[in-house]
C-alpha cells in the first residue's frame, strides 16, 4: 500500500478537479474524495485547465453510463496535452467493474481506484508505485471521515449504507459494491446533526437499498428504528427517502413518515415491473399482488403522499400480454413520479444470458409508450395541485425575477422545478407558495400573501 504523505509533500498544494458522474451515491464517495484531498493541503478547483490533478469518479452499472464515463475520460486527459495536468485519476465503478481491461485500453491514466480505496486517495497519490488500487469492496464512511459537500449548500445525500446482499437478475451492483455494509444509527443521527450545523436543512437518505438498512448488522437494527432516532432530531429541516427496495416496507415504517412533519410525503421505490412472471424471473422476491397493495398501503397511510418508481421495459421474453399489464398497472394506480428504462443486456448478469431478448426498436417503442401515459398522469396530479399551499425549499433566489426551488413532492436533480413569480425568496430558505399553473413537469407559484 502506498505511504503515508510526508510533510513536505503536504506543504505544496497541488490543484485537483474532480468529476463525478452517475448517481447520488457516487456523489457521496466524490464528497469524500474532495474532503481527503482538501484535508490533506490539496487545492480543489472547478477549473479543470488550471488542474494539476483531475479525477474522474466513473459509473459502471450500465453500457450506456460506462459509455459516457469513457467519454469524459478521453476528454479530459485533453488537459494533460494542453493544460497543467500531470496525472488523470479514474476512480469508481467503472475501474472495478473493467479492472482488467482499462490500464490496457487507456493508457492515458495515471492511476485507476476502485470502490474501496476513494477514502485513501490522498495517501495514493503521494506516489505511484502501481496504476492500480482495486481491492475488494469493504469499506463504509463514518460521520468523521472529510467530506466536502458537491451540492448546494442547503441540501446533502446521505448514505446509510453501503453494497448491496440482493441478486437481481439484471443488475451487476453488488459485484462492483459488494456486500451490504450499513452504518450504525447513531453514526447517521451525528453526520446528519453536524450538517445542520453548516447550514443543511434537506437530507436525502440513500443506499442501494434503503429499507434493507441495519439487516446485515444482526442486532436488531432496522431502518424503522433508524427512522424513529432521525424524527427526534429537532429543527426545520426535511427528511427524504430514497432507492426503497418495496419487499421490506414496512406499516410501521410508513406510519414514522406519516407522523413525523419533517419526513417528506415522498418516497422512491423502484418496482421495475408488475407481471409476476418477470418479477420472479427478475428475483425481485414480491410479486405484483404485493407491489398493488403496498401502493394502496403508503396512499392509505399518508393521503398526500408521492410516490416515485423505476419500471423496465423489454426485459427478455416480455410478452405483449406482460407489457400490457405493466401498462395498465400504470395507468390504474397513477405513480406520481415515474422513471421508464429499456432493459440492458450487461455481461455478468444472469439476464445477459435469458434467451428471448427483445429487439432495440420494440423496447423504445415500448418505453415512449409508457412515458406519453406517465406524461398525461404528471400533467394531471399537477394540474390538481393548482390553487394549492405548498411549502418550497429555494434553490435559487428570486426578486421581482423568476427563482425556483422544490417542495417535498420533488426529489433533487430527478424531478421537475416550482418556478416562483414575484416577491423576494433566498436560496436554501423556506417559504410558502401559492401554486398557480402547471405543465407535465415544471408548476409556477407566488408568495403565498400570510407568508
Amino acid at each position: 500500500m502506498a505511504r503515508k504523505q510526508d510533510a513536505a509533500s503536504i506543504a505544496t498544494p497541488k490543484k485537483v478537479y474532480l468529476q463525478s458522474l452517475g448517481c447520488p451515491k457516487n456523489l457521496v464517495d466524490s464528497e469524500i474524495m474532495l474532503g481527503t484531498l482538501a484535508s490533506q493541503g490539496y487545492q480543489i478547483t472547478t477549473d479543470r485547465s488550471e488542474a494539476e490533478v483531475i479525477v474522474v469518479n466513473t459509473c459502471g452499472f450500465l453500457q450506456a453510463s460506462a459509455k459516457e464515463s469513457i467519454d469524459a475520460i478521453l476528454n479530459l486527459a485533453q488537459e494533460k496535452e494542453s493544460g497543467h495536468c500531470k496525472k488523470l485519476v479514474v476512480a469508481g465503478c467503472l475501474s472495478q467493474r473493467y479492472q482488467g481491461e482499462l490500464p490496457k485500453e487507456l493508457p492515458e491514466v495515471d492511476l485507476f481506484i476502485g470502490t474501496n480505496d476513494y477514502p485513501k486517495i490522498a495517501e495514493i497519490l503521494s506516489d505511484l508505485p502501481n496504476r492500480e488500487y482495486i481491492h475488494k469492496p469493504l469499506y463504509v464512511h463514518q460521520a468523521d471521515t472529510p467530506r466536502l459537500l458537491a451540492t448546494a449548500a442547503h441540501t446533502a445525500y446521505v448514505k446509510i449504507a453501503e453494497g448491496c446482499n440482493h441478486t437481481c437478475s439484471f443488475c451487476i451492483i453488488p459485484k462492483l459494491r459488494g456486500k451490504q455494509r450499513s452504518r450504525s444509527i447513531a453514526d447517521i443521527v451525528t453526520e446528519i446533526k453536524n450538517l445542520k450545523l453548516i447550514g443543511v436543512k434537506e437530507f436525502n437518505l440513500i443506499a442501494q437499498d434503503t429499507t434493507d438498512y441495519g439487516c446485515d448488522l444482526h442486532d436488531g437494527t432496522t431502518i424503522e428504528k433508524l427512522f424513529e432516532e432521525l424524527a427526534k432530531i429537532a429543527g426545520n429541516h426535511w427528511l427524504r427517502l430514497l432507492y426503497a427496495y418495496p419487499l421490506r416496507f414496512s406499516d410501521e415504517l410508513i406510519n414514522i413518515i406519516a407522523s413525523s412533519e419533517n419526513f417528506c410525503r415522498y418516497v422512491d421505490i423502484p418496482f421495475q415491473h408488475i407481471n409476476n412472471r418477470i418479477l420472479k424471473s427478475m428475483r425481485r422476491g414480491s410479486n405484483g399482488d404485493y407491489i398493488r397493495s403496498l401502493v394502496e398501503r403508503l396512499r392509505k397511510k399518508i393521503p398526500n403522499i408521492a410516490i416515485r418508481s423505476t419500471l423496465i421495459v423489454g426485459y427478455p421474453g416480455e410478452t405483449d400480454d406482460e407489457f400490457d399489464e405493466l401498462y395498465r398497472f400504470l395507468k390504474e394506480t397513477e405513480l406520481e413520479r415515474v422513471g421508464v428504462f429499456t432493459f440492458s443486456e450487461e455481461e455478468g448478469t444472469p439476464a445477459a444470458t435469458l434467451p428471448d431478448q427483445l429487439s432495440p426498436k420494440i423496447m423504445r417503442e415500448r418505453r415512449e409508450i409508457l412515458m406519453k401515459l406517465q406524461q398525461s398522469i404528471s400533467l394531471k396530479k399537477n394540474r390538481g395541485r393548482i390553487g394549492s399551499r405548498t411549502r418550497l425549499l429555494v434553490e435559487e433566489s428570486s426578486d421581482e425575477n423568476r427563482g425556483w426551488g422544490r417542495s417535498e413532492w420533488e426529489a433533487p436533480e430527478i424531478d421537475g422545478r416550482i418556478y416562483l413569480e414575484g416577491g423576494r425568496s433566498l436560496a436554501g430558505q423556506f417559504c410558502d407558495v401559492l401554486i398557480q399553473n402547471a405543465g407535465p413537469y415544471d408548476l409556477t407559484a407566488t408568495p403565498y400573501a400570510n407568508s
